[in-house]
């Protein structure tokens, strides 16, 4: 997004077709060595710790999962790249439409209707597959729909796929990538960890982490937007209002987390009811829902942070701030709050707010020291 946007805003066609080409490249590369190292995984996840049934019931829903992350994969590089060029309409509606669709044939072949065999969590997965693989068509389909667009396709050549510029996707990208590999690395093995204490702690975290998940969907397309309008900015050279699109993201995603955040506390003891009527499940939900509710406030400041930071294509240091808050403080501490201290799964939400808070105030501070002479 940041290297797509600041030639955007430059009116360089060829650059941003450029862009665009050696993207696709670089993400098919990037998800077929993906899918080798997941495969291999699979072998795994019967020494992970989780109830046999559990592990079973996983296997196949991941092996549809790994199918359908190319095509996922392609659909987050157009994505990206529509942001890049200040278009996020396309994405929105997109991902609206085939999430519906994804409801809908998740009824359809986990329960068991229309005809269908019952499938449980394998008819998760293939769900996600069939809408995994419809997501690239209909970007394919916008772009050859929309005049500008169509240009960055006529402009396509063969001696635009260079190493130089893969180069550069990698140097962006990378860090970017592994930033957000080390945040899904956290929250995986919270549930293995979490998964250590009983099946019904583990089915009340993933309650909590699926509520919270609905108002991180509103904090990353605030961060999406921040690295969009600071990537714009910054190309242009008006670093005045750079600043300017910054703090309005830190004042937007504060008010939506405020938003998000009185909704859990104030319906805590009834959403856990619309997943599950394990009593057990329920009471531990509820309680967690506090936790998540504090939660928004440091995960929304680090995604806007580390969105500022993409604008400006600083994103080697947040790599190293994440790694540290995500990895290095943590796991460890939840692990130490959960069992040696007795906190439960508390204990890991404890520390998720304690390290994305640590996160947002690097991403913060690293900001400011970049721009504040600009």
């Amino acid at each position: 997004t940041p290297l797509v946007g600041e030639a955007y805003v430059q009116h360089r066609d060829e650059r941003v077709s450029q862009l665009l080409l050696n993207g696709i490249v670089f993400c098919l590369l990037l998800a077929f060595a993906t899918c080798l190292v997941l495969s291999c995984l699979l072998t795994f996840i019967g020494d992970m710790g989780q109830e046999p049934a559990v592990a079973s019931a996983a296997r196949p829903y991941l092996i549809t999962r790994i199918v359908g992350l190319v095509p996922f994969l392609i659909f987050c590089m157009s994505k990206q790249f529509l942001e890049g060029v200040g278009n996020t309409t396309v994405a929105m509606l997109i991902t609206i439409v085939l999430n519906l669709l994804n409801i809908f044939l998740n009824w359809v072949f986990i329960f068991g209707h229309l005809g269908v065999p019952a499938m449980g969590a394998f008819g998760a997965g293939l769900a996600s597959m069939i809408v995994s693989i419809l997501m690239p068509v209909c970007f394919a389909i916008a772009f050859v729909m929309n005049k500008e667009w169509r240009q960055y396709l006529h402009l396509f050549s063969c001696s635009f796929v260079s190493r130089s510029t893969l180069s550069e996707l990698r140097r962006v990208g990378f860090p970017i990538g592994f930033q957000t590999t080390m945040e899904t690395i956290l929250f995986t093995l919270s549930f293995i960890m979490v998964g250590w204490i009983s099946k019904e702690s583990l089915a009340a975290h993933q309650v909590s982490n699926q509520i919270a998940d609905l108002t991180f969907m509103l904090a990353l397309g605030i961060g999406a937007a921040t690295t969009i309008r600071v990537s714009h900015q910054y190309g242009l050279g008006d670093y005045r209002a750079m600043r300017m699109a910054a703090r309005a993201s830190i004042h937007l995603v504060l008010l939506m987390n405020t938003i998000g955040a009185t909704l859990m506390i104030t319906l805590r003891n009834y959403i856990p009811y619309l997943f599950s009527d394990d009593e057990q499940v329920i009471k531990i939900a509820s309680e967690l829902l506090v936790f998540a509710a504090l939660f928004q406030y440091s995960d929304g400041m680090q995604c806007v942070g580390a969105g500022m930071l993409r604008g400006i294509k600083d994103v080697r240091r947040p790599m190293i701030y994440a790694t540290i808050a995500y990895l290095v403080v943590a796991l460890p501490l939840g692990y130490a709050l959960m069992f040696p201290l007795g906190f439960g799964v508390k204990g890991m939400w404890i520390s998720f707010i304690v390290a994305l808070s640590l996160a947002a105030i690097c991403f913060q501070i690293r900001f400011y020291r970049l721009t504040k002479d600009r």
